[in-house]
């Protein structure tokens, strides 16, 4: 964990790096973690795009030809160095240094950013599956039963609303009700205050 703010300095560096990315369309999808988690790395990844060194290319489920379809492999060019690939699989990376091997993965690499989307069509898409991350959030936000959080403060609880399905605990603000949630589990929730927290599950 601590080495990904590192990464994250990257983007900083002046001058900065040239970065591509070309990733999977389902990658964008998947709710690892919750609709929440999902908004804000699709809003996190919008925003990385909007950044003048940065491409990012969504590639769609639909294509029928792939050039990725062995893996993900990644392609760097060190500074005053040559180009190398990396590869990685469950529990394995290597770096492949033998330039024969290096230049077919930059020409798959090629293939796959003409498969793709263009950056801005790619931007576009992300734009798309973020409205649609939202609509489902108000969606279940409507479904859920909401009350003020007696942990809002001291002056009776008027900045934080909390609703209980079974195992969790959403949390949102209650002076910006259409901007989303967030969820917790009910262990993380009694764990914010020293005073157990007591909740009742809905069916």
């Amino acid at each position: 964990v601590a080495a990904r703010p590192a990464r994250h300095k990257i983007y900083e560096r002046k001058p900065a790096p040239t970065l591509s990315f070309v990733i999977e369309e389902s990658v964008l999808q998947r709710p690892f973690g919750g609709v929440d988690v999902l908004r804000g790395q699709l809003e996190h990844i919008r925003l990385i795009a909007e950044t003048p060194h940065v491409e990012i290319q969504v590639m769609p489920t639909q294509v029928v030809d792939h050039a990725g379809a062995d893996g993900p492999f990644t392609l760097m060019t060190p500074e005053g160095g040559e180009q190398v690939a990396y590869v990685e699989s469950q529990g394995n990376g290597r770096v492949i240094t033998n330039r024969e091997s290096v230049r077919g993965f930059a020409v798959r690499y090629g293939v796959l950013r003409a498969q793709a989307l263009s950056p801005a069509e790619s931007v576009r898409h992300i734009e798309k599956l973020l409205q649609e991350t939202r609509n489902t959030e108000q969606s279940q936000a409507q479904r859920l039963s909401w009350v003020k959080s007696s942990y809002s403060g001291g002056e009776g609880g008027e900045c934080v609303e909390v609703a209980v399905s079974p195992g969790s605990v959403h949390i949102r603000d209650s002076k910006g009700t259409g901007r989303g949630f967030f969820t917790v589990s009910q262990a993380t929730w009694s764990a914010l205050s020293t005073t157990p927290v007591a909740v009742t599950e809905e069916h």
